[in-house]
């Protein structure tokens, strides 16, 4: 019995040992190139992933450089850079607000002076809540950086700062807001710089991809900038360390010293240390921008640079027990299959010698199903090897579309079974949605987050089309399960009860001709639905601004052909506006005009030179439907975007002036017999005048004082007078009648009675009322009904304790603050003209005052000074005159305004009164 066992197993190992060891041979190569593919498949999800985010990142870079070049070129911005007043200031500081308020990866919209100091600065609370900052909470930034390099850059250039965190007065803003500064300089239309126009990004938003992820088997995913310092780490107390003192060696260059030398110097790529797997990939935030703005048409007159960091790395990390775990895993699989296979042979090995032994007498047979055995065996490890090829590929495809799937964080991929239960829910529909799969997935159907009276209003639609009821999940599939797919709007709701618009195709799965469920996918079309909305309202009440317009409108493309016209413009013609549309201009043209107009376009269009576009109006001929011809006063105007060029005319009917202006020159003639008799009566109310100017410059502490009248040839209308006020304030005030003679001069005196101290129109038993007051109750006082003249005027009231003005205007020219080293500021704060009845409420401004500073008041007749050829004085060089004598004493700077003014007149007495004070406050 033992030599038969023995013999029976030296046998099974004779036949078993060479077909185990060349199973192993094979089972060795094939577990190789398995394993070399799992190691090469290993970390391909998070590489597309890592590169997806890296789009992302640079994609909302873009979107706030576009934002910015916007703003720079926006209506508000071009026109303070042209006239910067604080009424364009407070305009612009609206824009800022709606700006910050509209776009959510913007912190801050600030806007920095030519010195540095923030102008403007629009931000968002730690409660989200936007709001302009008062200017006693604005700083001074010009040791910033972003700052001092973006002054320097030429004009469309963009500074890229470094990615860091906030700093408020010197010190890091607790909690930590992460922030990105994109800066640009502002120049106005003559070249000459303005200041800088600063975006402060939420680096937070521009980070939170990291916490959307999916669990992803042991990955990591961080961020750091250039020198390796990470700005999303593993843990938040890692993070900053080039902030934070206490961080400082807390660096991915001390953590993992191999792997940053690979990733410092690279831009991508994947590299595996003792300390794991790293996948890596780089942005240059400048080089971001600039790249996806080549597309565009003005790309080639921008550029970009950086003022901090060179590029921030994006990378994905398999710590090294995940990679080993992964390791594992390929080869687990083997060592089973060999021992399971080894045993199989074994075991067909004992059998066939079992077999052998016991059938010796019929050899021939057993030698012929031992044959067969043998093909057995070899078909059956051909198909182990395709089986395994298919699972192998199976495994690709499945991981393929998974990375996929998890890749499409901003589209929702739903899947339900034929009943509608939810079978698949995409990262990008928990992040669109705010539900996680679980909650969803076998549980409910898509009507979970739709709106139940929409779903209700869609199937009473499908009833009556289809004449059978639909209701439930049936109406999401009705119309793709007949045609094969369906693309539609539907609200959904979010789990915070939120809605938002959604575009949703929805398409039938099938196997053969079996219906296995049914796929969706969404995309939010919320912004672009609020956009069409915007740009409908708009466009709405564009045309109902022009339709309401009395003056006739048109536009017409570069061929002269008109593309709109409101309905006072085709009336003035005797036609409606749809017969006008798609006419040539000329139509309504008189000869030469008519035949000349489309050469006249031509040579504009070719060599910029005009006759009428871009001009002041001028006045032209008209030819009607019924071929009468009228005077006309036309204004063209020229627009250009990036895919349109047009011109705008704007044209009033001038026949009844025209007849005006005829009988105005016969009446004139009349009336010079007339002005002899009254020039005797004209220089008693002339005296009248001279007597209610103050007789000497007053002195007061805080401040040096004079003034200079030049009266005309007429007797006009302006006086002005000084006030003691309680509490040692001074209230000043000046004013200048429409027109001239005695009435005028009566309505001085009228003024000059009611505005004495202690007079219920300056004071009541409070104190000094404020000066919008006053003029409310001057202006209330003086009617034009009752005088049949208006007039102008200007109160302030100086406080020598705070050093502060109040002031506020009515309708008159606003006076000029004069400050060393700065642009000369306007007091332009106020309302209409007084004797209106104040149509536009009055307000009142404060400013404060420093030491040398010069307020200089004056009426219109010192800027509508002409000389011989009709040229008028001024405003600009009433400035510049003022700001050249800014060094010298009251009495001085007047003299050198006078001087210049009789210069500027080459000595003709002045067509009305010329007032001008001329304050200089101090410390005294």
């Amino acid at each position: 019995m033992k030599m038969t066992v023995l013999s029976c197993a030296r046998k099974t190992l004779t036949l078993a040992l060479p077909v185990v060891v060349v199973f192993a041979l094979v089972l060795g190569i094939t577990g190789r190139a398995l394993y070399d593919y799992g190691e090469r498949l290993l970390g391909e999800p998070q590489a597309r992933q890592i590169e997806v985010e890296a789009a992302l990142m640079a994609s909302r870079l873009e979107e706030a450089a576009s934002d910015m070049r916007f703003l720079a070129h926006s209506h508000a911005m071009a026109a303070w850079l042209n006239n910067p007043t604080p009424a364009q200031l407070e305009l612009l500081g609206n824009d800022f607000l709606h700006m910050v308020r509209d776009k959510e990866l913007l912190l801050q919209v600030r806007l920095l002076g030519i010195n540095g100091d923030e102008l403007i600065r629009a931000e968002v609370d730690p409660a989200e809540r936007a709001f302009l900052r008062p200017v006693q909470g604005l700083q001074n930034k010009a040791g910033r950086p972003y700052f001092g390099l973006a002054l320097e850059l030429p004009r469309g250039a963009l500074l890229v700062s470094r990615f860091d965190l906030n700093v408020e007065n010197g010190l890091v803003e607790r909690p930590l807001r992460p922030t990105v500064r994109l800066s640009m300089p502002l120049f106005n239309d003559e070249s000459t710089r303005r200041g800088v126009l600063v975006f402060n990004l939420r680096g937070a938003t521009i980070l939170d991809w990291l916490n959307e992820l999916p669990n992803q088997e042991g990955w990591q995913f961080w961020v750091t900038n250039g020198q390796g310092y990470w700005l999303k780490g593993p843990s938040p107390d890692q993070e900053w360390g080039f902030m934070l003192p206490e961080r400082a060696s807390a660096n991915m260059g001390n953590a993992y010293p191999d792997a940053w030398e690979s990733i410092g110097g690279n831009e991508s790529g994947r590299i595996a240390t003792k300390d794991g797997l790293f996948l890596f990939t780089s942005i240059a935030p400048s080089r971001a921008i600039l790249a996806t703005r080549s597309l565009r048409r003005d790309s080639a007159v921008l550029t970009g640079m950086e003022s901090g960091d060179t590029r921030w790395v994006l990378v994905a990390h398999l710590p090294p027990g995940e990679l080993a775990r992964h390791s594992a895993s390929l080869g687990s699989p083997l060592f089973v299959s060999f021992g399971i296979g080894s045993i199989i042979i074994v075991l067909f090995s004992l059998l066939l010698v079992r077999v052998h032994e016991r059938l010796v007498s019929a050899r021939n047979h057993e030698e012929s199903q031992s044959r067969e055995l043998l093909e057995s065996v070899m078909k059956m490890g051909e198909l182990v090897k395709a089986n395994r090829r298919v699972i192998s590929q199976l495994h690709e495809a499945n991981a393929k579309l998974e990375s996929v799937l998890n890749a499409a964080t901003q589209v929702a991929i739903i899947a339900t079974d034929p009943h509608g239960t939810i079978t698949m829910f995409n990262p990008g529909a928990e992040n669109l949605l705010g539900y996680a799969a679980k909650d969803l997935i076998g549980l409910h159907t898509p009507e979970a987050f739709h709106l139940p009276e929409e779903v209700k209003e869609r199937g009473r639609e499908l009833t009556e089309a289809l004449g059978r009821g639909v209701a439930g999940f049936e109406v999401f599939v009705e119309s793709a399960r007949q045609g094969g797919f369906e693309s539609r709007e539907w609200t959904f709701v979010r789990k915070d009860g939120s809605t938002l618009d959604m575009e949703l195709a929805v398409t039938p799965i099938r196997n053969g001709l079996t219906t296995t469920g049914y796929l969706g996918i969404a995309v939010d079309v919320t912004q672009r639905n609020r956009a069409l909305r915007e740009l409908e309202y708009n466009r709405a009440r564009l045309d109902g601004i022009v339709n309401a317009a009395v003056d006739g409108i048109f536009t017409m493309d570069i061929r002269g052909v008109i593309t709109t016209v409101n309905k006072a413009g085709a009336a003035l013609f005797g036609y409606a506006p749809e017969e006008l549309v798609g006419s040539k201009v000329n139509v309504l043209m008189d000869e030469p005009h008519r035949t000349e107009h489309d050469r006249y376009l031509e040579k504009y269009l070719a060599t910029g030179e005009s006759r009428i576009i871009n001009m002041s109006g001028r006045e032209v001929p008209g030819r009607r439907r019924n071929n009468s011809v009228f005077p006309l006063e036309l204004a063209v105007s020229e627009v250009q975007t990036e895919s349109q060029h047009f011109f705008t005319g704007i044209m009033r009917d001038v026949t009844e002036r025209k007849k005006a202006e005829q009988a105005l020159i016969q009446a004139n003639k009349a009336l010079t017999e007339k002005q002899r008799a009254l020039d005797e009566d004209m220089a008693a109310a002339a005296q009248i005048q001279l007597s209610l100017l103050p007789q000497k410059a007053p002195t007061a502490r805080g401040f040096a004082m004079d003034w200079l009248f030049l009266p005309s040839d007429h007797v006009g209308g302006d006086v002005f007078n000084i006030l003691p006020l309680p509490g040692g304030r001074i209230g000043l005030y000046l004013i200048d009648v429409s027109g001239h003679g005695p009435a005028a001069a009566m309505v001085t005196v009228s003024v000059s009675q009611i505005m004495q101290p202690g007079s219920e129109f300056v004071q009541d038993e409070h104190g000094p009322l404020e000066p919008d007051e006053v003029l409310r109750r001057v202006d209330r006082a003086i009617p034009l009904d009752r005088f049949d003249h208006f007039c102008t005027m200007f109160y302030m009231i100086f406080d020598p304790a705070a050093r502060t003005i109040v002031s506020s205007g009515a309708g008159h020219p606003p006076p000029i603050l004069a400050r060393h080293g700065h642009p000369a500021v306007q007091l332009s704060a106020g309302g209409t003209v007084i004797g209106l009845g104040e149509p536009v409420p009055f307000v009142s401004q404060r400013i404060e005052v420093r030491k040398d500073d010069v307020l200089l008041l004056y009426t219109d007749g010192c800027t509508e000074h002409a000389n011989s050829t009709g040229q008028h004085f001024g405003e600009t060089r009433l400035e510049n005159v003022l700001m050249a004598s800014i060094h010298l004493e009251p009495d001085a700077i007047l003299e050198e305004l006078r001087r210049e003014l009789n210069r500027f007149g080459e000595g003709t007495h002045p067509e009305d009164d010329i007032s001008l004070i001329c304050i200089k406050f101090n410390d005294d």
